[in-house]
């Protein structure tokens, strides 16, 4: 919140005129300049660490939107397995290895469809 304020006279009275600014947006968007830039840096590294550059991205990502729980998978072979995310053991344990189809879940459904799902409650 950006607040200011501004002192004048009306009738020969001062008063002072106070304004906020909702700046969450651009608050955000200068923090998600500064993950691409430190995704990217890391990425050109001469030996880059992909599992550590995922989990860069999805702890950075979970600062920048707190309401947010994200995971990075890959397919390989018809089925999903976990990259990164900060979701519990026992849940990627139970997505690793599960098969992608139009009802195998959210993860399996959107590797499927090849589409973003968004879940509010797993």
């Amino acid at each position: 919140m950006e607040v200011s304020g501004q002192y004048f006279t009306v009738n020969k009275e001062e008063r002072i005129l106070i304004s906020c600014l909702d700046i969450t947006e651009k608050y955000r968007n200068n923090y998600l300049e500064v993950l691409e830039h430190d995704v990217m840096k890391k990425a050109l590294e001469v030996e880059p660490d992909l599992i550590g550059l995922l989990n860069l991205y999805i702890k950075s990502l979970e600062k920048i939107f707190p309401e947010m729980t994200a995971s990075i998978l890959k397919v390989e072979d018809g089925k999903v397995w976990h990259m990164a995310s900060s979701l519990p053991t026992t849940f990627k344990s139970v997505i690793n290895g599960q098969s992608i189809g139009p009802e195998a879940g959210s993860c399996g459904t959107a590797a499927f469809l090849k589409k973003r799902i968004i879940v509010t409650d797993i």
